[in-house]
């Protein structure tokens, strides 16, 4: 019951909730429903009987030796939980026994900071320049937009020509050399049911500057697309003028050009992975001015922004800060 209810959550194009978040929380929850506690599954009990103390001396414990990281772990108690609202609000049980339960669970926080930190490595300027010499010509301007823009892969697949009638489906603008992010790829629970429609969040419609040397470069190598490539609109289309293929970019052209450069698999960094390139290199260079990185990025978080502060290296204000003490 709550699974439909979450999937009409992800078919509403407004809400935050998509199907990648559906898909998740379907692992997640059935992984939780299998585990066995005293010879019971859990989604063989009452979901009454699953009390405080349940939840604290033989649930938690048992989905923590079941999952491979904390990280799992989290993400399937974080599932299990949002289920129990649901159930809250449904009347069936009078309150959240998760919520309640006095168990230590990772920090989301230092979660995420760990994340960036492993991302950031992979993206140093000499693992991207030994992956870009590897990367094939006709895909280099994807990965070199993905640098230079910082936009996220879905984002990214979405751009379009700007064209000043049609503001609203955003698009990259030649002649004053800037990216309008009003678009981005929404999953829907097929691959075929896959949508253009909001980006991520608020914070994510923004104007990104592009260098007027990538931007020119851009424009003659989509000047250059045969007719039929060009009949959607796509910066980056298919052969066949379609949008792009977020999955066939990461595998055929990132990983591709990883193998071929002989890294080796722990260096391999995802799609989304060239955003930190984009947001340690801009906060090098503008003197780590977050307030202006956080927009450029589209974080709705000012939080998220701030993971990369420990990977900003300010120079002239570290030796006025030496000079200070």
């Amino acid at each position: 019951e709550y699974l439909k209810h979450a999937k009409n959550r992800a078919e509403d194009p407004h809400a935050r909730y998509n199907f990648n978040s559906l898909t998740n929380q379907r692992i997640h929850l059935t992984k939780c429903s299998a585990l066995t506690i005293d010879d019971l599954a859990i989604a063989k009990r009452n979901v009454a009987d699953l009390d405080v103390d349940f939840i604290e001396q033989d649930f938690w414990p048992t989905l923590k030796r079941n999952c491979k990281s904390s990280v799992t772990a989290l993400n399937r108690f974080t599932a299990f939980r949002q289920m129990m609202f649901y159930c809250v609000k449904k009347k069936q049980i009078p309150s959240n026994p998760c919520s309640k339960a006095d168990i230590e669970t990772p920090k989301r926080q230092e979660i995420w900071e760990k994340k960036v930190d492993r991302g950031v490595a992979k993206v140093s300027p000499e693992n991207l320049q030994r992956i870009l010499d590897h990367v094939a010509p006709e895909h280099q301007l994807k990965v070199l937009f993905a640098l230079e823009t910082g936009l996220r892969i879905s984002e990214q697949v979405a751009i379009k020509i700007f064209d000043p009638k049609r503001v609203a489906e955003g698009g990259i603008d030649f002649k004053k050399n800037t990216v309008h992010v009003t678009r981005a790829l929404k999953m829907g629970e097929t691959y075929s049911g896959s949508y253009i429609g909001e980006p991520k969040s608020k914070s994510g419609r923004r104007v990104v500057p592009v260098d007027p040397h990538l931007s020119q470069i851009l424009k003659e190598y989509y000047m250059a697309l045969p007719v039929k490539m060009k009949t959607e609109g796509w910066l980056f289309p298919t052969t066949h003028g379609t949008r792009g293929d977020s999955s066939n970019w990461r595998e055929r052209i990132l990983y591709k050009a990883c193998r071929k450069a002989g890294l080796e698999r722990d260096l391999w960094p995802t799609w989304h992975m060239l955003r930190h390139a984009y947001a340690t290199t801009y906060l090098h260079k503008r003197g780590g001015n977050f307030d202006r990185a956080k927009e450029l990025m589209g974080h709705s978080s000012y939080q998220t922004t701030l993971l990369y502060r420990h990977h900003v290296v300010d120079e002239e204000r570290d030796r006025a800060d030496a000079g200070a003490v």
